[in-house]
């Protein structure tokens, strides 16, 4: 689901640089998340330049109290707001994708923010997109002065505001109270969601559940969890934290019912239901390094597509967006449950520019798995997981066609996890492996010859594993970054996504050992971004967030695997917040990140260029012309 602010069911966003196996990425456009293809989270710098922003705060504490944050402009009240993709750079400017809230007078919807690296101030601000009030979780690419997006939306397939019979008693028993006899479903899906007229003037005494039973021909019957969510009215939804959701209906007719737990202490009536499910747009910015950029959408709308029309936007899109050589790769959850291939040189995003590939276990998907590019005998591949654990490796010039097929609990005694993690492609001593996490709380490294003599789909492959942290409830969907000399740092949580901290190891091809960690006692769902210290007595400047209500962005200096005491440095806003995404890093060293208060940092490289003025941007079109647009939405 979109809409619940559970931040422990999503994973990592964040930016990190091209691996190179002869010299150090410096600083350069960060136009993607991961950097390039190869998604590895390193960088240096050219002469004698320091790490970012190494020195240590003045306060005691170490907390930096400048820049200020800047307050990015929301609509609405009770929104769920917040920068949840990670922000891409290009020359001096950063790129920004946040939820602006409920879409009026346009205001709010899918945003997104220019901002001027060396000031920090607005280049410009424009809805891209009117998605209403629901949180954007791909990271977008820049490809030139061009930016493309992925756009999560809520779509409503049914709707009553005449439902009878809905009185509610207050009791421990669920009341069972028919929405409609005809729910058309019109694809196999989990993310179904009913928003309702029910509140509760305490926040509390609500639960429920939806059933659906099928009818006219449909059979089966469906409970979708017993999860609810106060945002206002009561919202029933289905959700599940790991892997492929545990209930996936089929498309068809069914009636709807609520099974509603009334426990407030006064009788509740059921009136109104609307039921919707995730939908999403590809998006074209042009002209993205001048103050007016133009906004073309390249999907038709959020449709629901059916078996003859397949390429028209059902379910998430929550992937961070990729380009190698023309071709865009898309991650889609729920409803498609597909990764597409996008050929962008032919415009409309449609069947004959977008190819599929679609797993063939029944009900996979994937969910923040980011593809990269590998080269085999002279040829190109793509390798992705999935939310079944399954490793995906496809021709570039057959991606909808046979390729090779990975099962991770082939080499697992327990149970491996979804791959909710970007791959990544080693450099140096770890040339010719790739690495990722699944969200059983597992390193994973693969030699890459095994993907193709055919001893890793055999299960016989060089493939090796470790458990970053030894707690039942342990995960981990951070991307590892690797770095050339075989250090690793990699987020991690436990205590069901409520504590967690930074994993630090050592990487010899498939043999993976751990040196310590960093116990944030906070999850840590974001990638690393680390400033590779080779050349600096083995002092490496490690840039990551922390993921709950205490949630801040941090600065750690580890001197030969061996960290120090503490942070060399702390931000984020005065009380904290859910801070999804990790930091980017822009040509001139400025990091960049957000939070769910829809809060921007801006961090010069420099102390003396540390304190640009806060903007507080109470008004999102403040200054601001539309953007020119080619198709509406619908």
């Amino acid at each position: 689901m979109k809409n619940q602010k559970m931040k422990f069911f999503v994973t990592t966003l964040t930016a990190a640089a091209l691996v190179c196996a002869s010299a150090l990425p410096v600083f350069a456009d960060w136009p993607t998340f991961q950097m390039g293809g190869s998604n590895n989270g390193f960088f240096g710098l050219a002469g004698n330049q320091a790490a970012p922003l190494t020195q240590e705060a003045a306060a005691a504490d170490k907390v930096l109290t400048s820049p200020a944050a800047i307050e990015l402009p929301t609509e609405g009240e009770d929104v769920f707001v917040g920068v949840d993709a990670g922000t891409v750079t290009a020359g001096d400017i950063a790129y920004t994708l946040y939820n602006g809230g409920a879409v009026g007078n346009e205001k709010g919807g899918a945003r997104m923010r220019a901002t001027n690296l060396n000031t920090g101030a607005k280049f410009w601000d424009v809805q891209i997109f009117p998605a209403d009030n629901v949180e954007q979780l791909a990271t977008p690419v820049v490809d030139g002065s061009t930016l493309y997006a992925a756009i999560n939306e809520d779509t409503s397939i049914f709707s009553s505001d005449s439902i009878t019979d809905g009185q509610i008693p207050s009791q421990n028993d669920p009341t069972t109270v028919v929405v409609t006899d005809k729910f058309d479903l019109p694809s196999n899906l989990s993310g179904i969601q009913v928003a309702t007229n029910l509140s509760s003037p305490t926040g509390e005494g609500i639960s429920g559940r939806i059933v659906l039973t099928g009818v006219d021909g449909t059979s089966g019957s469906y409970t979708l969890s017993d999860n609810s969510y106060y945002g206002g009215d009561m919202i029933f939804y289905n959700l599940s934290s790991n892997g492929v959701p545990a209930t996936v209906v089929p498309k068809g007719t069914y009636k709807l019912e609520l099974a509603v737990i009334n426990t407030t202490g006064a009788t509740l009536n059921l009136t109104s239901a609307d039921v919707t499910v995730p939908t999403w747009d590809l998006v074209k910015v042009d002209g993205i390094n001048t103050t007016l950029p133009s906004v073309t959408y390249l999907t038709d709308g959020p449709q629901i597509y059916d078996d003859t029309d397949t390429y028209q936007g059902y379910g998430e899109p929550n992937s961070p967006l990729k380009i190698f050589d023309g071709k865009l790769y898309i991650g889609v959850s729920d409803g498609d449950r597909c990764y597409y291939q996008y050929d962008i040189t032919k415009g409309t995003f449609d069947s004959t520019s977008a190819v599929r590939f679609v797993p063939s276990e029944e009900d996979n998907d994937f969910y923040w798995a980011g593809v990269a590019q590998i080269e085999n005998g002279g040829q190109s591949y793509i390798v992705f997981g999935s939310n079944d654990g399954v490793l995906y490796v496809q021709p570039v010039n057959d991606f909808s066609g046979t390729g090779e097929t990975i099962t991770l609990a082939d080499y697992s005694d327990s149970v491996p996890g979804a791959v909710r993690s970007s791959i990544v492609v080693g450099s140096g001593t770890n040339k010719g492996y790739i690495f990722f996490t699944s969200q059983g709380c597992y390193l994973w490294s693969i030699e890459i010859s095994s993907l193709f003599d055919g001893t890793a789909a055999a299960g016989s492959g060089n493939v090796g594993s470790i458990k970053l942290y030894n707690e039942a409830s342990a995960a981990s969907v951070s991307t590892p970054a690797v770095l050339p000399d075989g250090q690793i740092y990699v987020g991690y949580n436990y205590n069901y996504a409520t504590l967690g901290g930074l994993w630090i190891g050592k990487a010899e091809g498939t043999a993976l050992t751990n040196t310590t960690i960093i116990d944030m006692k906070a999850p840590v769902d974001s990638s690393p971004l680390v400033y590779y210290g080779y050349d600096i007595n083995g002092a490496d400047y490690v840039y990551f967030t922390t993921n709950n209500v205490t949630g801040a962005g941090y600065c750690w200096e580890v001197t030969n695997g061996t960290p120090a005491d503490d942070a060399t440095w702390t931000i984020g806003s005065s009380s904290g917040s859910y801070t999804l995404q990790g930091m980017s890093v822009g040509a001139n060293g400025t990091l960049v990140f957000g939070n769910d208060l829809d809060q921007l940092f801006v961090i010069p490289n420099t102390p003396a260029a540390a304190a640009p003025p806060a903007e507080s941007e109470t008004s999102s079109e403040a200054g601001e012309e539309a953007p020119q647009t080619e198709a509406a939405a619908e």
